[in-house]
């Protein structure tokens, strides 16, 4: 069960009867992407080690940090994730009909 890290500490968690879980993880990589200069590799390094850096410079992408590869992803949470998100996409099938100027 979670229970939320800034208003409580694990002790008192423990106490309410809230257990620790480890729960799988989607995606085998994370980044940040931004604008170069917005958000630094020594920041991300300090902030958030998990995680990679990527620069957009104009159409190009270029990745400033790698990210290392994340342990116990769970695949078949991913593909469940990505069905549903394709079955329940609001496509539209009709062409736009064009507008006429008067």
């Amino acid at each position: 069960m979670y229970y939320p890290r800034d208003r409580m500490s694990a002790k008192e968690a423990v106490e309410r009867g809230f257990v620790e879980s480890e729960v799988p993880v989607m995606g085998d990589f994370r980044f940040y992407l931004c604008e170069p200069g917005i958000v630094t590799a020594e920041m991300v390094a300090a902030k958030a080690p998990c995680h990679g850096l990527i620069y957009r410079d104009g159409h190009a992408m270029r990745i400033i940090r790698p990210a290392p590869r994340r342990e116990k992803v769970d695949r078949e949470a991913e593909i469940r994730f990505l069905r549903f998100a394709i079955i329940n996409q609001k496509v539209s099938w009709t062409r736009p009909q064009p507008q006429l100027l008067t």
